[in-house]
């Protein structure tokens, strides 16, 4: 399974050296990510285990989203529900050792550190592209939990609604005062809905204007 290290500058970590060990953007790449610190609170290694890996490894396949668990000496990588699901074993780092030596702070993967550093608490924590943090769910109790599934549906569903809201914020750009304004191919539709309310007295100034010419005519004659 993928492992979330919270490496730091001083971790004397062989993962902070390796070329194997990608930071969390670059692993993610365009997708999104369900992080549990605790994965086996949510499933039993029984008999039905290996159809259920199997369903599982097909949702999360056809959505495009993985499954990642936070990095513990005490859990066994190949055991894991999650190594069967997302067939990966690399170590994940948070942030990105390079950039934080030779570049900028990424200020989103130290937001996102201290939302997982919480201490004395199990989660699962739904992460887009962006390092942000889309939804969590902490527990103690280990009864009646939602199965990864769910988690999924309830991640690809926000995915959905992020998307919806990019293309409807696509229409509008800021004007030089800050205000949101059509875009170009939106303008005449907003255009012929603000004046539609001045095509009346438009059209009765055009009568005017006919009559008093009509008048002045026959004046003339």
């Amino acid at each position: 399974m993928a492992t979330l290290l919270l490496a730091t500058r001083n971790t004397s970590s062989s993962a902070l050296r390796t070329m194997t060990s990608p930071s969390l953007r670059t692993w993610l790449r365009e997708g999104w990510a369900i992080l549990f610190s605790h994965p086996d609170d949510f499933v039993r290694y029984d008999l039905e285990m290996d159809r259920w890996l199997v369903v599982t490894q097909r949702a999360f396949a056809a959505r495009r989203i993985r499954a990642m668990s936070l990095a513990s000496p005490a859990r066994e990588v190949d055991r894991s529900w999650i190594t069967q699901v997302d067939d990966d074993k690399r170590t994940v780092l948070l942030e990105d050792p390079a950039r934080e030596s030779f570049g900028t702070v990424d200020l989103q993967a130290a937001a996102l550190r201290e939302e997982i550093e919480q201490p004395g608490r199990r989660f699962v924590m739904i992460i887009d592209t962006a390092l942000r943090k889309q939804k969590l769910f902490t527990y103690n109790d280990l009864s009646n939990l939602p199965s990864p599934l769910e988690f999924l549906g309830w991640a690809d569903a926000l995915r959905a609604k992020q998307a919806t809201a990019v293309q409807t914020n696509r229409h509008f750009v800021p004007d030089t005062h800050g205000r949101l304004v059509p875009a170009a191919h939106a303008q005449q539709f907003f255009v012929a809905r603000r004046h539609k309310h001045r095509v009346p007295q438009v059209a009765c100034k055009l009568a005017t204007q006919v009559r008093a010419s009509s008048m002045r005519a026959g004046s003339a004659a």
